[in-house]
């Protein structure tokens, strides 16, 4: 068994099952604020839980991080431009922020503890 990412209307209906690999994980998905395209955490790539983007019909899979280690969380910018996420640092989960294209990653957080779940200020 796998987590699957689906997507149906608004009342219910038209249950779709838009996960394209059946022996990936698809986890915590996250839907653009312009509801075009789903970030969500898989496995797909290296067997590390990286963070994916595709189109919100399930086409258009990308790999948006690639290092070594776990990226977990995803979270959109208010423009959707970027995506804020939890990912392997040096000691502990740290908080990244990268484009949607998978440049300019940058490490917000580097503590002791650590750091899950961002989300963005309004």
């Amino acid at each position: 068994w796998f987590p699957e990412i689906y997507t149906m209307n608004a009342s219910g209906g038209d249950l779709r099952d838009i996960s394209l690999d059946r022996d990936t994980w698809y986890y915590n998905p996250a839907w653009s604020p312009d509801g075009e395209w789903i970030a969500f955490e898989s496995n797909g790539v290296g067997g590390t839980l990286d963070i994916f983007v595709m189109d919100a019909d399930g086409n258009n899979l990308r790999n948006v991080t690639n290092p070594p280690g776990l990226d977990l969380d995803p979270a959109w910018s208010r423009d959707g431009k970027r995506i804020a996420y939890s990912g392997s640092g040096e000691r502990f989960q740290d908080v990244y922020v990268i484009d949607v294209d998978g440049d300019n990653m940058r490490r917000l957080t580097d503590t002791l503890f650590g750091e899950s779940n961002p989300t963005w200020s309004p």
